[in-house]
């Protein structure tokens, strides 16, 4: 600050002369008397740790990698995988601040990952199975920065690296988890393609859970894997001479009558395993200081709720497995007799069903066990499932492998439908995972952003 008598100094001149002014005025300068953070009040330690607490703080992260992700964001899983998660949280972080230096962190990070990837994959002739979680990883992030290429490599390098394993391999507890997830992966990129895929295998189905038992969500999901097969079949016959036409059609029948067959026996016994898992009661009173009383659609009234946010999961998956085998029936895609052929099958089934000895307490806030379900009734069920998942989704510690993907295929089938399709876009905006543009394809993926069905 200038020293001389009736000049202001730099703390009183608005102009706030630079310490460069003082000295060309001959002033001898103290400097603007301002507070300085110290440097030992620095957060840049605590950065990867604010970067993980942030992936971690999103059900679709949290419960999608679950155990696998946090493991590797720990360090547990080998230096690759922290590399990997970190370039992730780095990403997510740095996106939705806008913090531009972040997310070229989460680049550079993202380069040396995959050539480190590379020169391992490249060294050993022996393929390594713990390398899938930080390819996972990678795969994520690339779902995340919407590069359709990226994730599209990646994930066809991950199916090389499944096949080159064998199913056996992920049955190690150390790979078993990563390999669950990468499977729903794998499987919902298929829909997306319309190809099958070798997960569909009777080996892939079996031999990974060799050494544990499966949990419900796997044996939807082992239905589930079939599906792309069907849609290749009836996308190859609608563009085949008819005798092959006639061929892909009948072995497409065959396996949508078995999966579905497969989900009814599921749907049994999920319901004596888990007697009275939901009920529907009346809605707690709107403040009425609210400035919009919410309008729930007709069938809505009131609220579905489950005993265990994981059933609610299990439900809804098990509605969009429904959806994605009825759909093929009754959209046209398939010749009216084969149709009818297999819906017919299917009452006799619960008909034989109905008339044994055999009872069971099933939940009557839920669909009815039936042989054949009406897609707009599965899609109402997903909805009003998700209204209870996203109040409760704060309790969930769980791997999740498919949240949002029912709601995908359920906002599809009630499009139409102005006050279904309204009420599914209110409780998207209200999920965090959900928000924002451009929606990730990782979402995109389990939340079933593709075709439904295979309609001509």
């Amino acid at each position: 600050m200038g020293l001389e008598y009736g000049l202001a100094d730099e703390r009183s001149d608005e102009r706030k002369p630079t310490c460069a002014r003082c000295h060309k005025a001959s002033f001898t300068c103290g400097g603007a008397r301002q507070d300085v953070i110290p440097p030992y009040m620095s957060i840049v330690a605590f950065k990867d740790s604010i970067h993980f607490t942030f992936l971690f703080e999103d059900l679709l992260w949290r419960s999608y990698g679950s155990p696998w992700l946090q493991h590797s964001a720990e360090g547990k899983l080998g230096s690759l995988s922290y590399d990997a998660c970190a370039a992730l949280s780095q990403h997510l972080f740095g996106h939705r601040f806008a913090q531009s230096d972040v997310e070229q962190t989460s680049a550079l990070a993202y380069d040396r990952v995959v050539t480190s990837l590379r020169i391992s994959l490249l060294s050993t002739d022996r393929p390594d199975p713990t390398v899938l979680t930080p390819m996972l990883i990678l795969v994520a992030r690339s779902c995340a920065t919407s590069s359709l290429f990226e994730a599209s490599s990646h994930i066809n390098g991950l199916q090389a690296l499944l096949q080159a394993c064998g199913p056996r391999t992920f049955a190690r507890d150390s790979v078993h988890d990563t390999f669950r997830s990468c499977r729903a992966m794998v499987v919902s990129n298929s829909l997306i393609l319309h190809k099958r895929t070798f997960l569909a295998d009777i080996s892939w189905r079996s031999d990974p859970w060799s050494e544990r038992g499966k949990t419900d969500e796997d044996q939807l999901v082992d239905i589930l894997a079939t599906v792309p097969g069907i849609y290749e079949d009836l996308v190859t016959a609608d563009s085949s001479l008819p005798y092959a036409a006639s061929v892909l059609y009948d072995h497409a029948a065959l396996n949508i009558e078995a999966s579905l067959t497969r989900l009814f026996y599921w749907r049994r016994n999920w319901d004596a395993k888990y007697p009275r898992v939901a009920c529907a009661t009346v809605r707690a009173p709107t403040s009425p200081n609210a400035k919009k009383l919410p309008v729930y659609p007709q069938g809505a009234e009131l609220m579905l709720r489950y005993n265990n946010f994981a059933r609610s999961i299990e439900d809804s998956l098990f509605n969009a497995v429904a959806i994605s085998l009825m759909d093929t029936l009754s959209s046209g895609n398939m010749p009216e007799p084969l149709a009818t052929n297999i819906t017919d099958n299917l009452r006799r089934m619960f008909d034989d069903h109905q008339q044994s000895n055999t009872t069971w307490d099933a939940s009557p806030a839920l669909l009815p066990l039936s042989g054949v379900w009406s897609i707009h009734d599965l899609a109402r069920q997903i909805i009003r499932g998700f209204e209870f998942q996203l109040e409760h989704v704060r309790t969930c510690h769980e791997s999740t492998l498919f949240w949002l993907f029912p709601v995908g295929l359920a906002s599809k089938i009630l499009e139409d439908d102005h006050g279904w399709s309204e009420w599914v876009q209110v409780m998207l905006e209200k999920s965090r995972s959900t928000h924002g543009e451009p929606q990730s394809l990782l979402e995109r993926f389990v939340s079933g952003d593709y075709r439904l069905g295979v309609h001509k």
